[in-house]
This record gives structure tokens, sequence and C-alpha cells, in this order.
């Protein structure tokens, strides 16, 4: 909190960097074990998410507290709800997708292959919406997820979220 006093501990694992909702509610940590962990900030952690055989290595969560990706090995992005609940799951076998961005407001999710950076738009139910043809370094996106602004190397392109070019 604001004065410094800690609200809660987030266990003892060894966790990677973890994912933190816009209003601190919902936090997000995966560790070595390959297990990811769904935390309330006031109250500790609320799931532990495992993705059947394969290690989760990343995850984000939306800036609404709705919606956390993960990847694990075998290269899919798997959407969650904050309760560990599975809504989705993203990509081909071995497509090696990385969720690296999620509108504020949950619905559309950006994924890149970590081999390539070809760029994929989805929205919260799986849905493929493009395929973005421009290999991409990062990617944000505006809070009602309609515009996209990626960057590969120096150059920045402005997208809509069906993939159209728009700058």
């Amino acid at each position: 909190n604001r004065e410094g006093t800690k609200r809660v501990a987030l266990g003892n694992y060894p966790s990677q960097p973890q994912s933190i909702s816009a209003d601190g509610t919902i936090i997000c940590t995966w560790s070595s074990d390959g297990n990811a962990h769904i935390w309330e900030s006031d109250k500790g952690e609320l799931k532990e998410l495992t993705y059947f055989q394969n290690k989760i290595i990343w995850a984000i969560v939306s800036q609404n507290s709705r919606i956390i990706a993960t990847q694990s090995h075998d290269g899919y992005t798997q959407l969650w709800d904050p309760k560990g609940t599975p809504l989705a799951t993203l990509g081909e076998k071995n497509g090696k997708n990385r969720p690296i961005a999620i509108s504020a407001n949950g619905e559309t999710i950006i994924t890149a292959t970590t081999d390539n950076g070809i760029a994929k738009i989805w929205d919260k139910d799986g849905k493929e919406w493009a395929t973005l043809t421009q290999k991409i370094d990062t990617a944000e996106m505006s809070a009602d997820g309609t515009t996209i602004v990626t960057l590969s190397g120096n150059a920045a392109q402005v997208w809509d979220k069906y993939g159209k070019k728009l700058a």
C-alpha cells in the first residue's frame, strides 16, 4: 500500500517476474516448477495454474483483471479467468506463441511467435482475427483494443484489430 506496509506475502515459490492488473487487485507470477500462480493482492493466492504436462514460461494480466494469458513450452497461449478457469487456447502446436499484449478491456489479445516474430490478433474466445504480415518486436493497444501499434527495429506501424495497416 502507499504507506509501505506489506499487504500479503506471495508464498515461497521461486517466482519469475510478475504481471499485475491496472487496479492492483490481481497479480500473476510463474515459477521454475512450471506453474503460474494467481494472487489477489489483499488475500494471497487464489489459484495455481497448471497447463497439462507443459511448463508455463510467461504470463500477463489484462488491465481490467478479467483475462490472464500464459505461454507454455508447447507454444500455445492459454487464456484464463482470474479464478483459474481456462477460457481459450491460442495458436498451433509448436507455434511458439507468446502473449505480448492484452487490451485494457480484455477483449483483444496479440501473440507473436518467438521464432520469427509474426504476430496474430485474437479475440478473448480464441477466434483469430488477423495475422500481421510484418515481424514485430513489441506491440501496444488502445484501451478498447481497436488500434494497435507495433514496433520492429526502428519501424512503427499502426493497425486496426482486424490487421488492416492504418499507417
